[in-house]
Parts: C-alpha cells; sequence; structure tokens
C-alpha cells in the first residue's frame, strides 16, 4: 500500500483499521481511541495529524487508488483467484453532497436517509479482489451479474465458484452465473427452504448421510471427522467432500492471516519512512 498512500496517509489508514478490528466507532471516536493505544510510539505520524479530518482526507486517496491497491492484493496471492466470496453493505447520510446516494433498504434502520451500498469480493485467501461502490436504491440480486463481468475479464477467468447470501438468490443470477461457466453457492431464504419441506421436493432422509472427511492444511492431514451432507450418489458426496477440504483451511487461517496483513501493513510504513 505504500506505493498508493502517502507517508502521512498510510499509518492513518492502518490506524481507522486497527480500531475498526479491536474497537468499531466513528472516525472522530476512532482518532482519539488510537492516542490511547501504543500505536504512536512505533508510528512515524505527528502527533498533529491525529485529527478526524486527515483521516477523512486518507479515505479519499484510498478511494481514488483503490483499483491499484486491490491490484496489489491480487498480487499477494500465488494463483489466479477459483473462489469469489460477495457481500454488500450500506452506508448512510445525513447530508446531500453525495451524487449518487439515494434512499433504499437501509440495514442500518434509516430509510430516511440517503446511502450508498458497498460490495467486496474475497479470494480464496481472503484477500479483496474487488471493491465497488454502487447506487443506494439498487436491490443487492441486482449487483451479482455486472460483479461478475467485471471480475471474469479483470482476471481472466475462465471457471470459478461464486458464493453469496440468502440476497443474492434468484432465477436470473443462476442463469447469469452458469452461462459465465462459473459454479455457485448460495443460501436459500428460510421461506424457500421451508417451502421445499413442505412441498416434499427434498429427500429429508439424504441429510441423514454421513461420510468421513478428511481435513488438509498445507498437504498433511490434520483431523478426520463425519459430517452432514446433502448427497443423493458417491459422486456427488466426493464433490462435497473436495469442497470441504478447500474451505475449511480458508477458514482456519483467516484469523492468521488477518494479524499477518497488519503486521506487514505496520512494516510497510516504517520501510516507507
Amino acid at each position: 500500500m505504500s506505493k498508493n498512500l502517502s507517508k502521512r496517509n498510510l499509518p492513518l489508514i492502518a490506524a481507522v483499521l486497527l480500531n475498526r478490528l479491536l474497537k468499531p466507532s466513528s472516525k472522530m471516536a476512532a482518532i482519539q481511541w488510537i492516542k490511547t493505544t501504543a500505536f504512536p510510539y512505533f508510528s512515524s505520524l505527528e502527533s498533529k495529524y491525529y485529527y478526524h479530518n486527515y483521516v477523512y482526507e486518507a479515505m479519499d486517496e484510498t478511494y481514488k487508488n483503490m483499483e491499484n491497491i486491490m491490484n496489489e492484493f491480487y498480487h499477494l496471492s500465488t494463483s489466479k483467484p477459483k473462489f469469489f466470496l460477495y457481500d454488500i453493505t450500506s452506508v448512510y447520510f445525513d447530508g446531500n453532497k453525495v451524487k449518487i446516494a439515494t434512499n433504499g433498504y437501509s440495514r442500518d434502520m434509516r430509510p430516511d436517509r440517503p446511502q450508498v451500498l458497498l460490495g467486496l469480493v474475497l479470494n480464496e485467501f481472503g484477500l479483496p479482489v474487488h471493491f465497488e461502490v454502487m447506487k443506494g436504491n439498487l436491490k443487492d440480486s441486482s449487483t451479482v451479474k455486472q460483479t461478475i463481468k467485471k471480475i471474469k475479464k479483470r482476471f481472466d477467468i475462465k471457471k470459478g465458484i461464486f458464493i453469496g447470501d440468502r440476497g443474492m438468490i434468484d432465477a436470473n443470477n443462476i442463469e447469469a452465473i452458469t452461462k459465465e461457466k462459473f459454479g455457485y453457492i448460495l443460501a436459500l431464504k428460510h421461506r424457500e427452504a421451508k417451502d421445499l419441506l413442505e412441498k416434499k421436493e427434498i429427500q429429508t432422509e439424504i441429510f441423514e448421510k454421513r461420510i468421513p472427511a478428511t481435513i488438509f492444511v498445507d498437504g498433511k492431514s490434520v483431523s478426520s471427522q463425519n459430517f452432514r451432507v446433502k448427497c443423493k450418489n458417491l459422486v456427488f458426496c466426493t464433490r462435497k467432500v473436495e469442497i470441504y477440504n478447500l474451505i475449511y483451511p480458508v477458514l482456519l487461517r483467516g484469523y492468521v492471516r488477518v494479524k499477518n496483513m497488519f503486521y506487514a501493513v505496520l512494516n510497510i510504513e516504517k520501510r516507507a519512512i
């Protein structure tokens, strides 16, 4: 990140990110909090810059260079991404100066305020590879097609697996995902799952099947266990185990990767001085 952020703004971004992880608060409160920690003692940032207006300036520079920052994260991976974990959140405003901010479904229970949507895609290593700010009145499901097209073009991906939450699922999206030769993992909404069970379109007995799954981390077997899967035949069950073995190590190492990421940011900042 030192290539894309100034010597002043890099430690400010590191500071607010640490605040977001350890004690989430407003930017003004974040600055007051960071001054009570050990951060100022090993940071090169002058005391006069511990002020929320400078944080906003640092965020502006980060957004202007977001494409290059995403490329830096991409190059931290050893290969092209295979999994694309997509999620959306929203941020509302009290003013009216943000041009693309519009009223829409509010996760913050403030439908009376204009908002923007923030879309983020992570790869299988938990690294961000795509970020986008969108109009606040879009439905989550309406953003899926354009997001897949962008990441496919950007990374020259032929195949991949798209992972989204319940808000992403609809027939048009599934059709668009498969058209791009992507696989998908999408959760059913509670009502949809209940309807399937009531209509007896799901064989409930297949959820009782248990198959052995050996978990591999860095090529070494670390555990063996049984877990419930939805399967109708051996081939399908075997594929479930393969996917489980891919996802589990990512979750297992997630915390360590986040910790190492921030140590790396702090070391970069020291080298940039």
